[in-house]
């Protein structure tokens, strides 16, 4: 039997706004939230098991029975675990709605398929080497 891999994903991403007037306390918030045991007591894996493992075994016995059973999962799961995939460039939502604009623009008949390419290579390009500045 051919095992697929599988990765784990969090159940919630943290971002830190560049334009944030309070970066410091952002990172202290996050820190809180992911690695302490504190925290995650008052939580109980409400948003899912911690990534912080030594987090994890500190709550797993005071959680319910639902939560304990997908902490054991989740541990199962991770000796098989691939790493999570990289995450989508900047720009990735606008290439995409300029996929979409320019493959309709073949589907009606206004642009020829060489057409959209012309359009479309350079236009994505410029967008992702916008995003990454």
């Amino acid at each position: 039997m051919l095992v697929q891999p599988l990765y784990l994903k969090p159940s919630m991403f943290f971002s830190i706004a560049e334009s944030s007037k309070n970066k410091e306390e952002a990172a202290k918030f996050i820190d809180w939230f992911t690695n302490s045991t504190e925290c995650n007591e008052i939580l109980l894996a409400e948003r899912g098991i911690p990534i912080n493992t030594e987090v994890a075994d500190a709550i797993k016995p005071k959680a319910d029975a639902t939560a304990q059973t997908v902490f054991d999962y989740v541990a199962k799961v991770t000796e098989i675990a691939t790493p999570i995939d990289a995450p989508d460039p900047s720009g990735k939502g606008e290439v995409e709605a300029l996929g979409k604009t320019v493959s309709e623009a073949v589907r009606y008949g206004d642009a020829t398929g060489e057409d959209a390419v012309g359009q479309f290579v350079p236009e994505a390009k410029k967008i992702l080497e916008e995003a990454a500045k």
